[in-house]
């Protein structure tokens, strides 16, 4: 049997080291291999704010990443890892990554849009002051429709 949803609880209970093996939630016999990446990460930050918590304790035999690039290939080569990723680019880039519900909510465009899926991140611009002319046509362009276009043929969603 394969897992397809996770609950916090049991990312909780992954993450801390107490289950060990995909069979004790439902899954086959095989070890979980824990990939985690470092504080400062804006995917860690997520997941201590929605799922984890700030004063979680990460197992000891979870294996820290300093890339997006290198939790990518640990979780496409490495036979029971559980680590997180941005479903964008797993879509982007084609990965061989199977994403998971959590708590019955698919990390879909439509959940995250409605408020379901909570683990996303926005990519925002900051300017010094008032923008250059320059900035801000940039700026109106990411806002055309030509642009939201071009984001969501690249799986991404537009504000």
């Amino acid at each position: 049997m394969t897992i397809d949803d996770l609950t916090h609880s049991q990312i909780k209970d992954i993450y801390s080291g107490e289950v060990t093996n995909w069979s004790e939630i439902g899954g086959n016999s095989k070890e979980i291999v824990v990939l985690d990446r470092e504080e400062e990460d804006s995917s860690k930050i997520l997941i201590r704010k929605y799922i984890l918590g700030s004063d979680f304790k990460i197992t000891e035999r979870a294996f820290e990443l300093h890339s997006g690039s290198s939790m990518h290939e640990a979780i496409e080569e490495m036979n029971g890892a559980i680590g997180y990723v941005s479903v964008g680019t797993v879509e982007i880039q084609g990965l061989s990554i199977k994403s998971l519900s959590i708590n019955g909510v698919e990390p879909t465009g439509a959940n995250i849009t409605n408020g379901k899926y909570e683990l996303y991140r926005t990519i925002g611009l900051v300017t010094e002051d008032k923008p250059t002319e320059a900035t801000q046509h940039f700026i109106n362009f990411l806002r055309s429709d030509i642009a939201r276009s071009v984001i969501i043929e690249n799986k991404l969603l537009p504000i």
